[in-house]
């Protein structure tokens, strides 16, 4: 299982399963266009655990890592 924290820098997935995020967080994200099937690029990382940017459909996003760990992907 590949989760979003685990994807490097300029690296394009697809996003497998959301649903183990908090409920309130997971329609934020689907607001964005973040659901099952959608394409995601990983941006920026932080060094020790702190927040990391996706875009997505053309927005910057910023992720928590303790919840980008609980979205699953897969090679796009």
């Amino acid at each position: 299982m590949m989760n979003l924290t685990t994807v490097s820098i300029g690296d394009k997935v697809k996003v497998k399963n959301i649903e183990f995020l908090d409920r309130s967080l997971e329609r934020r994200l689907l607001s964005f266009g973040v659901k099952k099937g959608c394409e995601l690029c990983m941006k920026q990382k932080t060094i020790l655990g702190g927040p990391c940017i996706i875009e997505c459909q053309g927005q910057m996003i910023s992720i928590r890592k303790r919840d980008a760990v609980k979205i699953e992907v897969e090679t796009a």
